[in-house]
């Protein structure tokens, strides 16, 4: 059998010069100033974050994982059982569906307020529920949450869901399926024989469920 060999030792690679964007930051940039810009057209801002208060408390992987990724709530301070506010469980939920959207919390009244109009959009808040600065019931961050998972038609069927807590009559009745769903995916916690809903979620917590949501 005869075969030809092609000798490529002459041969000249090419050479150039290519300029990628790193995956973890936006694609968008300022066509003029080069300046990389988030969901919103602002620019981009990217800021370490490292908290002194989370010494060794379970979760603290969690929390550190999502703040690499920008999904990170203000101050030097974690405050990992204060009380969440409303504003911020939210902005949590917008990070998390929206990359490279709005810079380090805290937010600013115009960005909070797109923020909002962005959820309303989206199905996840509706009219009525805007309540920024009031602390976040356990019931509420269900609701949102299987709002955000796309599963609130079935939250919204009535009758069968089966609740064993020993508070479930404290569960609005129109949040059951929200209830039952968020638990039973593992974005809302229960302490064992009690779901608490109507009880303030902390900001731990509210980090939890949102990285739960992330890795599944």
């Amino acid at each position: 059998e005869e075969r030809i060999l092609y000798d490529t030792y002459d041969v000249v690679p090419e050479i150039k010069l290519v300029y990628a964007l790193k995956p973890d930051k936006p694609a968008n940039f300022d066509p003029y100033t080069g300046q990389l810009l988030d969901d919103s057209g602002n620019p981009y801002k990217e800021e370490a974050v490292s908290y002194t208060d989370i010494g060794t408390i379970t979760g603290k992987e969690k929390i550190i994982a999502l703040a690499e990724y920008g999904i990170a709530l203000d101050g030097p301070q974690f405050r990992p059982y204060d009380f969440i506010k409303q504003k911020d469980y939210l902005y949590l939920i917008y990070k998390a569906l929206q990359d490279y959207w709005g810079g380090p919390q805290p937010l600013t009244d115009e960005e909070t307020d797109y923020m909002y109009k962005s959820l309303e959009r989206m199905g996840i808040v509706k009219a009525g529920e805007k309540s920024p600065e009031v602390p976040i019931t356990r019931e509420e961050a269900a609701k949102f949450a299987v709002r955000m998972i796309g599963l609130e038609r079935a939250a919204e069927i009535k009758g069968i869901y089966k609740l064993n807590f020993k508070d479930a009559d404290k569960i609005s009745p129109e949040l059951e399926g929200y209830v039952a769903i968020a638990n039973g995916v593992g974005l809302l916690k229960d302490y064992g024989e009690i779901i608490d809903p109507k009880g303030f979620l902390n900001r731990l917590e509210a980090v939890i469920t949102i990285y739960d949501y992330l890795v599944k």
